[in-house]
C-alpha cells in the first residue's frame, strides 16, 4: 500500500499564498491530509515548519526535532514536495502501519490509540 497526499491545511493562514513577515524567521504549524493511494478517506498529520534562524532565536534549550521541517525560507512547493517525497518512500501491507512510518515524522491524529 502506497500514500497520497490529500491536502495540505493551517488554522491560521491559507498556506497557497502565505507570507512570512521574515522570510528566513518563522514558525507555522500544517495539517496534512494523508491517505491510502486510489481512496478518498485520509488521517491528519501535524507538523510544523520553520526556518534555522527561528530555532536560533527561539528555543532556549537543546530540543527534538519530531514534527518539524526546517526549510530556508517559506516556498509552500518546496514544502509539499518534501511531504510528498516522504510519502513516496513510504509503503505497508495496511494503512495502519503505513501511517505508522509516516508519524515517525508528523504527529499522526491516531497515535497512541488503543482499540
Amino acid at each position: 500500500m502506497k500514500a497520497a497526499l490529500k491536502g495540505l491545511a493551517c488554522d491560521e493562514v491559507n498556506v497557497e499564498n502565505y507570507m512570512p513577515d521574515e522570510s528566513d524567521c518563522f514558525n507555522i504549524r500544517l495539517v496534512a491530509r494523508i491517505g491510502p493511494s486510489g481512496q478518498e478517506s485520509s488521517d491528519y498529520f501535524e507538523f510544523y515548519v520553520c526556518t534555522p534562524e527561528w530555532i536560533k532565536r527561539n528555543n532556549y534549550c537543546p530540543f527534538w526535532g519530531r514534527n518539524h521541517l526546517v526549510v530556508n525560507e517559506f516556498d509552500i512547493v518546496t514544502i509539499r514536495n518534501m511531504i510528498e517525497l516522504l510519502i513516496s518512500n513510504a509503503e505497508a501491507e495496511n494503512w495502519g502501519d503505513l501511517a505508522k512510518q509516516l508519524a515517525a515524522y508528523m504527529s499522526w491524529e491516531y497515535d497512541g490509540y488503543k482499540s
